[in-house]
């Protein structure tokens, strides 16, 4: 016989920081079902977020393996930086299921605000997402629009693909 866990409790600004996500959790987590493979669950908040697109794909693994299901909510902004060219605040939630070898995040965060630089040129962000679905890893679909000056004229970034691998576009009025 394996024993039953049924364990519930509250986390308080625990700081976590694994591969690209960092910040305080809060909330109410439980471990419960049949040992060796209990469910973690819970719903918290994230604050002091960030998530830092260089270090994708760069996530820490646990010892041991349990199956997920976490609710997080952004609480205040998340900091979303990356490759020198991003600096912006985004909102949103994430639900992570699968385990804690292999998590499934599905959710969207959106930007606030922000900018993006690209070939020296900076463009404040007018809107932006990143969609996590399940089955594709860690690495969200990203959609990101920028508004910029060239040489006097407004021009339009947009930055869409893998978080990985985000292809640009260009494009101006004239």
């Amino acid at each position: 016989h394996h024993p039953v866990l049924d364990l519930t409790g509250e986390v308080s600004e625990l700081t976590y920081s694994s591969g690209p996500f960092a910040g305080k959790l809060s909330g109410d987590i439980s471990l419960a079902g049949i040992w060796p493979q209990p469910l973690f669950s819970g719903r918290l908040s994230l604050q002091q977020g960030s998530f830092d697109l260089g270090k994708l794909g760069q996530t820490g693994t646990l010892a041991f393996e349990l199956p997920l299901a976490v609710d997080v909510e952004i609480d205040d902004s998340l900091k979303v930086t990356g490759i020198g060219m991003l600096d912006l605040t985004a909102v949103g939630g994430l639900h992570i299921g699968g385990s804690t070898k292999a998590p499934i995040l599905r959710g969207r965060i959106e930007a606030e605000r922000g900018q993006v630089v690209y070939l020296g040129t900076p463009f404040k962000v007018v809107k932006g997402w990143a969609d996590f679905r399940p089955y594709q890893g860690l690495i969200p679909d990203v959609y990101l629009e920028g508004l910029g000056e060239v040489k006097g004229t407004p021009v339009t970034l947009i930055l869409q693909g893998p978080g990985d691998n985000m292809e640009p576009s260009l494009r101006s009025e004239e």
